[in-house]
């Protein structure tokens, strides 16, 4: 066999892997980003996981925690997702204390920190949140 056989055959050799490697990863990425998509327009969004992973509260306006089952459980909210028009702020307590921060409108990510989110304020024109 000539040097040029080998050397196509490990160039080969290569492009497969990097198709299997590369499919792979695709075949992932629907569904880390499938939560994050079934946040509704209008609405702020927390999961429990990152990435937009695991169970998802959403809110539509300034609120307390009310409903949220796994903050309710006490559990740690890892990443968020702001499909409302304005800033949202969110605070450790119920009664928008001990301030944990905001995300601007159309920003997703995750959250640093262990904590558990009490509350949030909208902040537009009509509103002032507390800092």
């Amino acid at each position: 066999m000539s040097l040029r056989h080998h050397i196509r055959g490990a160039v080969s050799v290569v492009a497969s892997l990097a198709a299997l490697l590369f499919g792979a990863g695709l075949a992932t990425a629907p569904g880390a980003a499938a939560a994050y998509a079934d946040c509704s327009s209008g609405a702020i969004c927390f999961f429990s996981e990152k990435d937009g992973g695991g169970s998802r509260c959403q809110y539509y306006n300034d609120t307390p925690r009310t409903s949220c089952d796994f903050m309710n459980d006490g559990r740690t909210t890892w990443s968020v997702y702001n499909r409302s028009a304005v800033r949202v702020h969110y605070y450790m307590d119920a009664n928008y204390g001990r301030r944990i921060g905001s995300t601007l409108s159309g920003v997703s990510g995750n959250l640093s920190g262990s904590y558990t989110v009490g509350s949030v304020c909208f902040e537009d024109s009509g509103s002032s949140c507390p800092r």
